[in-house]
């Protein structure tokens, strides 16, 4: 009998004595884009959402802060360069979707080809993807008038391309190169 009673309570006992490994739930999860696993939920970086952070989510507005114009026209329409005997004095222009100016810079004095004309804009874009803007670049010529060079249009955050948030968007036409640096808000 006490052998049978020993043999019933020794699995009961090993049993009790076993305790439950705790198990970490975050074990599966993967959270993409910097984002990181607490209590198996992803905590999300800013500008992405989603049960895996798998999804961009469109910033409030983009801030263009600078502005780096690395190549233009070299030559005026007409064939000759911009001003007669220097380079051209290159100032910039931004206007929003409707044609209004919303930036015009300060103008660079006789810019030769290989310098790289750069400004400080800290400009605050709203609702960038759907806000298309034109950078226009001119030759300024004091009173005899500004000379239209070149221009693009663009968009600062492109919610279609999935290309995360870069720090720099380059713009390029076969005349005309710009670096914009940027900041997003989320």
């Amino acid at each position: 009998m006490k052998r049978m009673m020993i043999l019933f309570l020794f699995p009961v006992f090993l049993w009790l004595g076993c305790e439950k490994e705790e198990t970490d739930p975050c074990a599966e999860i993967v959270c993409l884009n910097d984002g990181f696993c607490a209590n198996g939920l992803c905590n999300c970086a800013d500008g992405y959402g989603g049960s895996d952070c798998s999804q961009q989510v469109e910033p409030e507005s983009v801030d263009l802060l600078t502005i780096r114009l690395i190549t233009w026209p070299l030559l005026a329409p007409s064939g000759g360069g911009w001003d007669s005997n220097s380079g051209p004095d290159i100032f910039i222009r931004i206007l929003d979707d409707n044609g209004n100016e919303i930036y015009e810079s300060g103008y660079y004095d006789n810019v030769q080809n290989g310098s790289t004309p750069i400004w400080d804009v800290d400009l605050r874009v709203e609702d960038a993807s759907s806000n298309p803007l034109t950078l226009q670049v001119y030759d300024y010529d004091g009173i005899l008038g500004n000379h239209f060079m070149i221009g693009a249009t663009f968009r600062l955050y492109r919610s279609d391309q999935n290309i995360d948030f870069p720090n720099t968007l380059t713009l390029s036409t076969p005349n005309l190169s710009i670096e914009l640096v940027l900041g997003y808000n989320h």
